[in-house]
């Protein structure tokens, strides 16, 4: 999980943004919903520190659905890729999970474009909705792209 300790000025009152993975209501949790309350002129770091807060526990859940589907369609076909269970299918792969995630970062584009919109606070409330749409998108692209691109890369094993 990713641990970010934050110091930030606001309104020449040092404020400690935290994402521990811990939840209650601590003091600084209180201050952060507090600055993330109904705002439309949200400042450009507490913008940021508050997409990164929501989309960066949830990336490892986006991983491990991924996860998930690479190892049905590979269980599913086996023997068939037994073959491609060799070093040199070591790099590709870390290239694929690399632009898997670099394509989850598009979550990062919708929150700036609704950064400064009276609908701010309906878009935190509702984004969940885009993490489950881009995921199953991104499950949907890996699965056909293991089926149709990969699958035929490796000669029938019998």
């Amino acid at each position: 999980m990713l641990y970010i300790t934050k110091y930030l000025v606001h309104n020449g009152v040092a404020l400690r943004g935290h994402d521990h993975g811990v939840t209650g209501t601590s003091a600084a949790s209180h201050a952060k919903e507090q600055r993330m309350g109904p705002r439309e002129d949200l400042p450009g770091a507490l913008m940021l520190e508050d997409a990164v807060s929501y989309w960066e526990p949830r990336r490892i859940a986006y991983n491990l659905a991924l996860i998930a589907v690479a190892a049905y369609a590979v269980l599913r076909t086996w023997p068939h890729f037994r073959p491609a269970f060799a070093p040199g299918s070591i790099p590709p792969l870390a290239v694929l999970a690399a632009l898997a995630n670099l394509c989850y970062c598009a979550a990062y584009v919708v929150e700036l474009l609704v950064h400064d919109a009276a609908l701010r606070e309906a878009w935190r409330r509702r984004r969940w909705s885009l993490w489950l749409a881009g995921t199953l998108l991104a499950m949907f692209i890996e699965y056909y792209w293991i089926v149709d691109e990969i699958y035929p890369d490796f000669p029938s094993v019998h």
